[in-house]
């Protein structure tokens, strides 16, 4: 489960794009990827945005995971 807010700290009004989340081995070898929405699609100067999504089982390979998030048309 993957939850948090995105806040804008600019001065002026920005879409909110697709989040992409990517879950790594230990390796960093990407295991899974999806992408999920905010609560909201733009965010004006000082407004924030709930987000939360949930990968239902994921693999049970390794010891270790790691979590890359980021947002679909940044690199």
């Amino acid at each position: 489960t993957i939850s948090g807010r995105v806040v804008n700290t600019g001065s002026e009004f920005d879409r909110l794009p697709e989040m992409r989340a990517e879950l790594l081995d230990e390796f960093g070898a990407t295991l899974r990827d999806w992408s999920f929405s905010a609560s909201a699609s733009g965010l004006g100067p000082g407004d924030q945005a709930l987000f939360h999504s949930t990968y239902p089982d994921p693999p049970r390979t390794g010891d270790e995971f790691y979590l890359f998030m980021t947002f679909e048309d940044m690199p």
